[in-house]
């Protein structure tokens, strides 16, 4: 999970793992029912969905913290997971600004 925002997440867990990634995605699977490519896109998505709901940050700044070089992919990879663009998720699900923590607005600036 430390490095999920890397390039290459599945390439880390490989690397960390000490297997190769054949051996890697077999054992990942039994156990979590995931492959590790789609597990590490269905975490990146929650975050993305976290930081849309509670923050006004762009897309593309959302897509390359949580380790999309291409934003257009990240779209793609969102809208398979939510059924609903980043855009389209955002108006529905953003939090009001006083429902955020400390009183902090969209714009990730507290309230005086």
């Amino acid at each position: 999970d430390d490095h999920l925002d890397a390039a290459d997440a599945v390439t880390c867990m490989v690397d960390r793992a000490g297997v190769s990634s054949r051996t890697l995605t077999r054992r990942f699977r039994a156990a979590t029912g995931l492959t590790p490519l789609h597990y590490v896109q269905s975490v990146r998505v929650e975050r993305a969905r976290e930081m849309l709901e509670a923050s006004g940050l762009p897309v593309t700044e959302i897509a390359a913290r949580i380790g999309y070089a291409d934003v257009g992919h990240f779209n793609r990879v969102f809208q398979r997971e939510t059924g609903l663009t980043p855009g389209a998720y955002r108006r529905r699900f953003r939090l009001p600004p006083e429902s955020l923590a400390g009183g902090a607005t969209a714009s990730g600036t507290a309230t005086i």
